[in-house]
């Protein structure tokens, strides 16, 4: 045997940042995949995937090359890849919009409507953006809905969102004028990603900016784009500014910027403070004087301002107490609790509920916790600024999704365009304070969650469409467990979305102190019947107080029924009896063992000009009247003990239309069908 010394590569000195553009390859690879599920919309969308993936091939291959010093390729290929990564974007952007042309959220809809009117000389802040769900096709189930089950109304955004629809509106860019802004704000994102990230890390540009959260949001309706070019800019060496000597526009980016992003959202408001108080623990260290202290903290504070009051300054003049109004609306509406945040558990879990006014002391008490928290940490911190106000929406009674995710590109760019912070003074007594509050804080959020909802909602049965498999009616029990009447509204809440609040039937709706009373809602329309092959959960609301009761999650389907064969494809002789074989099934398709369970088999032929009987026999052996006769629909059988039901179809008419088969279960304690199968059509020929 012959031995062999191999010394093993370690590759000590290969360059692990190719790891990220070879994942930014199988990005694009991804980005193939996505798009040409639309294929057979847009035949031309082929072109776009197979360009997509051979880049992301060839980034790949280029990427994992060891090559240590020669990288001038993989630059020029990492570029390609990001004009690719762009282009297929956009491509899916498009067909969304193509596929489903109205608006997402009443965000988007207020905002071009406001910019609408600010064309055609009208204060937005004084005119109600109701009109907007109907230019713009808002869903019902998309609007901001109140305690009281109205709408907010009103725009609740400062002037910036929606001046920026204005050229657009101008060049006659109409329906679609808001998503097109979005997209192209968060392709400027994705560009400033590039070229402010070091070489190292330029392909985080399309491994973040290709997140299907991001490109959603900015298709589906949420604004967050908008601002997010401006807070670039105000992230990027935020701390150099007032430390050239150098005067140049350059130096003024960062607060020009950070008042812009002001100017568009709310979300960027708590930067200011961080910014203000990073500049005052800094020039504490370097400067003796006061006047030197403050001198960059005050410039900066008065430059962002300044930027923001610009774009507001006409609706300030006109009508300062509307403005105002506006500006703070998501504060003052009263809207309905949402969201991922800790408002979760009285949503879902029945934790609290009972004081929807304890989320926003606890918002207002994170903001004070932040600040302090942040001054005594800075030197550890201080990357994290522009991520921190993130925090404060966790305990907002509206936390949704976008307000965790969307301070990811500016949290990028500050962490790596800052420099480092030594500390040179100890903040004990601070601590002391930090401690308290955190305490406080801790002690507030357990009663937010200790303090029960006024109602307790339980789900006593409800009312199906049908073979449309939708809820249009609830039956719930309530009761009161506080000791005066209450006079709630109710909707229903599902996949943490709620619908367009249901009507209460019957002259009265109040639940008097300590009773109980069944109460019977009924859907307002047919965006707001819940599916029944999922969970929902009825909510009720409160204003005085503002509360919150939710019941528990009503399945309305768990068991379903598969049917075999699940498919003949050709037309099947007159007269001829075909078996057909059902099995009850669980949630996850396994066979269910259980005998005697009622099974319906149905039958209709969905012309192409209406709904019409079907006109085959069905019969079933354990059916009583063992139906035989032309048409009969629907035809039971029982379960043997295997879970397994027996039907024999004959046909009898040979028509051009297929005759449509169905099975399904009835729940005979609340009495309304679920668990359908699928569909098996058949075509009849003569013998």
């Amino acid at each position: 045997m012959v031995e062999t010394n191999i010394k093993l590569n370690n590759y000590k000195s290969y360059d692990y940042s190719r790891v990220l553009w070879v994942v930014a390859g199988f990005v694009l690879i991804l980005w193939s995949l996505r798009i040409t599920d639309y294929s057979s919309t847009l035949s031309w969308i082929n072109g776009i995937a197979v360009l997509t993936i051979a880049t992301g091939l060839f980034l790949i291959f280029i990427s994992g090359l060891s090559i240590s010093n020669d990288d001038k390729l993989l630059k020029r290929i990492g570029a390609i890849a990001l004009i690719v990564s762009l282009l297929v974007m956009c491509v899916w952007s498009f067909v969304q919009v193509y596929q489903v042309p109205g608006y997402g959220t009443d965000e988007l809809a207020f905002d071009q409507y406001a910019g609408y009117l600010a064309v055609h000389f009208h204060n937005p802040y004084l005119a109600s953006m109701l009109p907007s769900f109907k230019m713009y096709n808002v869903a019902p189930n998309s609007y901001t809905f109140l305690l009281n089950g109205g709408v907010v109304s009103r725009l609740s955004y400062p002037a910036l969102a929606f001046e920026l629809y204005v050229p657009l509106i101008w060049l006659g860019v109409n329906l679609q004028g808001a998503v097109i802004l979005n997209v192209f704000a968060w392709v400027v994102v994705i560009v400033m990603l590039y070229l402010m990230l070091p070489q190292k890390l330029k392909a985080l540009s399309i491994i973040v900016g290709s997140f299907s959260v991001y490109v959603g949001y900015a298709v589906g309706g949420v604004t967050d784009a908008l601002f997010l070019p401006f807070l670039l800019i105000a992230a990027y060496r935020w701390d150099s500014y007032g430390r050239d000597s150098k005067r140049s526009i350059l130096n003024y980016a960062s607060p020009v910027g950070l008042g812009l992003a002001m100017a568009v959202k709310q979300n960027a408001w708590l930067i200011l403070p961080l910014i203000m108080l990073a500049f005052f623990i800094e020039d504490r260290t370097r400067y003796d004087r006061l006047k030197e202290q403050s001198k960059r903290l005050l410039s900066y504070f008065l430059i962002a301002t300044i930027t923001f009051i610009l774009p507001n300054l006409i609706f300030i003049v006109d009508n300062p107490a509307r403005w105002i109004e506006g500006i703070f609306q998501p504060v003052i509406a009263r809207a309905v609790p949402a969201g991922q945040g800790i408002v979760g558990l009285s949503l879902y879990l029945n934790l609290g509920g009972g004081s929807l006014t304890l989320y926003t002391v606890l918002e207002i008490l994170s903001v004070i916790f932040i600040l302090v928290g942040f001054f005594i940490a800075y030197g550890r911190v201080k990357p994290l600024l522009f991520f921190l106000p993130s925090f404060v929406f966790f305990f907002a009674s509206r936390s949704f999704g976008s307000y965790f995710v969307t301070l990811l590109p500016a949290l990028l760019i500050s962490m790596v365009t800052v420099e480092s912070f030594k500390e040179t003074s100890k903040r004990r007594n601070l601590v002391v304070i930090f401690t308290t509050m955190s305490l406080v804080l801790l002690g507030l959020f357990g009663i937010a969650i200790l303090i029960g909802s006024p109602l307790q909602l339980t789900i006593l049965s409800v009312h199906t469409t049908g073979e449309l498999q939708t809820v249009d009616e609830v039956t719930v029990q309530v009761t009161n467990n506080t000791s005066h009447t209450i006079n709630p509204a109710y909707t229903v809440q599902e996949n943490g979305t709620v619908t367009a609040f249901w009507n209460v039937t019957g002259s009265s709706k109040s639940i008097p102190s300590h009773g109980t009373r069944g109460v019977i809602l009924q859907a307002p329309n047919f965006y707001a019947m819940p599916p029944i092959v999922g969970g929902f959960q009825v909510v009720a609301y409160t204003t005085s107080p503002a509360t919150v009761s939710a019941s528990s999650i009503f399945i309305a389907q768990q068991d379903h029924l598969k049917i075999s064969p699940d498919a003949i494809n050709g037309p099947l002789p007159l007269n001829q009896t075909v078996p057909i074989q059902i099995q009850l099934v669980n949630q996850y398709d396994q066979p269910v063992n259980a005998g005697g369970i009622i099974v319906y088999f149905s039958q209709t032929i969905y012309g192409q000009n209406g709904l019409l009987p079907g006109d085959a026999i069905i019969y079933s052996y354990t059916d009583n009247a063992i139906n035989r006769y032309q048409g009969a629909s629907p035809v039971t059988a029982l379960t043997n003990p295997h879970g397994q039901a027996e039907f024999f179809i004959i046909g009898k008419h040979i028509d051009r239309d297929p005759v449509f088969f169905e099975a399904n279960l009835v729940n005979i304690s609340k009495n309304y069908p679920y668990g359908y199968s699928e569909i098996l059509a058949l075509r009849f020929k003569s013998g």
